[in-house]
């Protein structure tokens, strides 16, 4: 498990993510939050954050143009 393998996952995550395809996007995402989970001392990472827009976009789609922007409508 090397950073390499880290980034070029992550990496594939967002690629299917910005193609809105949560479920390959989601895949990927699981993938580089176990090797993520190597770097301690953190409560969250990168990975996790995007599985819960995954989730979240595959409940409620984004509109057809769609530009990848996450709009925070809470504090």
């Amino acid at each position: 498990k090397t950073s390499l393998e880290l980034i070029e996952t992550f990496e594939k995550g967002l690629d299917y993510y910005f193609n809105q395809d949560w479920e390959k996007a989601l895949e990927y995402f699981e993938k580089s939050k176990l090797l993520e989970e190597d770097f301690s001392g953190r409560n969250t990472n990168p990975s996790q954050v995007f599985i819960k827009r995954c989730n979240h976009f595959s409940m409620n789609p984004p509109p057809d143009d769609w530009d990848g922007v996450w709009r925070m409508t809470t504090k």
